[in-house]
């Protein structure tokens, strides 16, 4: 997901905010944690998922879990998305241009069909 969108964002079609959780692997807290107190947030996220090995499912960021406020806010993130009983990533959230909140759960790799329901009314 986090590739597909890239295009669109960089063309201005959609705005993203990633929020980032941390549950998968013992390393994931200290990954997502690392991500949020970079001095480049984005810059850690795009090497995190450039270096990405797909096969064991790790992100290419070097854990960190040394800023508390970091990790309390991927903790704070953990426990909204088990509240929302959301089991994994992705999982989007995103207002239509008529402004009805809608989520998926999972990759859908339509990606320009997303674009287009969050730029058209439904």
């Amino acid at each position: 997901t986090y590739d597909d969108l890239k295009s669109f964002v960089a063309k201005g079609e959609v705005k993203v905010h990633i929020i980032q959780v941390g549950f998968l692997k013992p390393s994931s807290l200290g990954k997502a944690a690392a991500i949020l107190s970079a001095k480049d947030p984005a810059a850690a996220l795009a090497t995190d998922e450039d270096k990405f090995d797909v096969a064991n499912e790790e992100g290419g960021i070097t854990p960190d879990t040394t800023d508390s406020a970091a990790v309390a806010e991927v903790k704070a993130n953990n426990e909204w998305m088990n509240g929302q009983g959301t089991g994994g990533t992705p999982y989007l959230l995103y207002k239509d241009a008529s402004g009805k909140p809608h989520a998926i759960a999972g990759y859908d790799p339509d990606t320009a069909s997303l674009v287009a329901k969050i730029g058209s009314a439904s």
